[in-house]
């Protein structure tokens, strides 16, 4: 388990500085995630329930890890998820908990297919998993369009200063796809206490997208 008061971790924390090791972390994960109070997996799970009303539609989950979003996802009756995760220390974790109905242990890269066929997902989504300098960049969302089935969802969080230190770039991102009939932008804006703990308070980013 990490330990908040270590000075070491206070400033990563503050500085948006993770551990990319994610098979080193995969036995303290779930504990790191209470310990910092991140909200993420919850929101995420609450903006499916909102956008979705088929408690049987197929969803991906991209990025993951030990399976905190299908516990919360569970919550609302969504049952039918799969799992996508490069880390096989995470997935393993997640597969321990049987949350998942199939499990990917594959990354998301720009400019690379996943095994995963064309269409195969009414939605997708990815929590705490985008950030351009180090996780899934946003120019990869072409491939979670691949794996969606045309009408579907597809829903992000993560922090907003991910999204912020390239913000220019994403918005164009965003506006070209709507150009090009890729996708609907349906909402992007950040909120309060994405992590809040003795520490730190951190926003959070939320972004919703409709394939076409």
């Amino acid at each position: 388990m990490i330990d908040l008061s270590n000075q070491e971790i206070a400033i990563n924390i503050k500085h948006d500085i993770y551990n990319p090791d994610y098979n080193s972390r995969a036995n303290h994960y779930d504990e790191e995630i209470v310990l910092i109070n991140r909200r993420a997996c919850d929101v995420v799970a609450h903006l499916i329930n909102v956008f979705v009303d088929d408690k049987n539609a197929r969803i991906l989950d991209i990025a993951a890890g030990t399976g905190l979003c299908a516990i919360e996802l569970q919550k609302y009756g969504f049952f039918n998820l799969d799992g996508l995760d490069p880390s096989s220390g995470m997935l393993d974790k997640a597969k321990e908990k049987n949350l998942y109905k199939n499990y990917f242990y594959e990354g998301i890269y720009e400019g690379r297919k996943t095994s995963i066929s064309d269409g195969s997902y009414d939605h997708v989504l990815c929590c705490a998993s985008m950030d351009d300098d180090g996780l899934i960049k946003f120019e990869s969302i072409d491939e979670f369009l691949r794996m969606m089935k045309p009408g579907g969802y597809g829903i992000i969080v993560d922090r907003d200063s991910f999204y912020l230190k390239s913000e220019q770039t994403n918005q164009k991102l965003f506006a070209k796809m709507e150009q090009e009939k890729k996708l609907k932008l349906i909402a992007n804006f950040s909120f309060k206490n994405y992590i809040k703990n003795d520490l730190v308070s951190l926003d959070g980013r939320t972004i919703v997208f409709q394939k076409i």
